[in-house]
């Protein structure tokens, strides 16, 4: 099995960021530099900011845009907006460098095919929930109150081909054999 590790902090690090904060809450986030400037690729702009033409903030962290996304049992169900991260740069760059993200809001990780992942925390500023979801869109496993900045690798249990990231505690009573589905 090929193992990819995905480096949601690897931009921070490479950065020299300090320390994470902790933060919670809506999002509030200082508008960093580089906002509006000129863009043709996404690894135009310094992370967090997303090309869209120009630098932009991204819909996780400005309540705008986004997919719904929904993780579902027989009984119960959760109901999020995902910004959804599918190039190898916005895999790695996740939740890196963002002090929050919205209530209600979440990132899905995809990759082309399943695959054995390792995901970890370093540079990301916030205590995450992760449900990890295989080709079938079931949910495999799930890891609770990931601590913000652990360099500590999280692995996938089997091949997968979703990762859905989430601030911690929204995710509490997602099992695995849930269902996910993106609209």
């Amino acid at each position: 099995m090929n193992s990819k590790l995905v480096s949601l902090g690897l931009v921070a690090l490479l950065l020299g960021c300090s320390d994470p904060e902790q933060s919670s809450g809506a999002c509030t986030e200082t508008v960093p530099d580089g906002v509006d400037k000129a863009c043709e690729g996404a690894g135009e702009c310094d992370s967090p900011l997303v090309c869209e033409g120009v630098c932009s903030l991204p819909p996780a962290m400005t309540g705008e845009g986004g997919s719904a996304f929904i993780l579902a049992s027989d009984l119960d169900d959760r109901r999020f907006q995902a910004e959804v991260a599918e190039s190898d740069l916005a895999r790695t760059r996740g939740l890196a460098n963002r002090s929050c993200i919205e209530d209600g809001w979440g990132m899905l990780l995809v990759w082309p095919s399943a695959e054995v992942v390792n995901i970890t925390m370093a540079g990301v500023r916030f205590n995450l929930d992760i449900a990890f979801i295989d080709d079938s869109r079931q949910v495999v496993d799930v890891r609770r109150d990931l601590q913000a900045g652990s360099k500590a690798l999280y692995q996938s249990s089997q091949e997968v081909r979703w990762v859905f990231e989430a601030p911690a505690g929204d995710l509490a009573d997602v099992e695995p054999g849930w269902t996910a589905s993106l609209e």
